[in-house]
């Protein structure tokens, strides 16, 4: 599972959690044209798990450029390659 919070001053943070291992993200993003660009700045990686902890880290140093689609003015959705879209609203209940 991941969780992504965005923040109005441009920060990001991430936090997924996969087979006993977590992983943290801070960074930057921005939206650039139907792209959200996203710099991880800070990760950390904890967890028994040493594969996958190995198998994680340099993926979580890469910047990434995610297509997405605006649903209206509130919303727009993230082209996700694996799996469904996800959905990000501006009037979410979550910080």
């Amino acid at each position: 599972m991941s969780e992504y919070h965005f923040f109005p001053d441009g920060k990001f943070t991430m936090r997924t959690t996969r087979s006993g291992v977590t992983a943290d993200v801070e960074g930057i993003y921005k939206i650039d044209g139907d792209r959200l660009a996203m710099t991880p700045t800070k990760s950390t990686v904890d967890g028994a798990n040493v594969a996958l902890r190995a198998k994680l880290e340099p993926s979580l140093k890469q910047p990434s450029r995610v297509p997405m689609k605006w649903d209206d003015s509130d919303s727009l959705t993230l082209v996700m390659p694996k799996g469904p879209g996800l959905v990000l609203s501006r009037n979410s209940t979550k910080p």
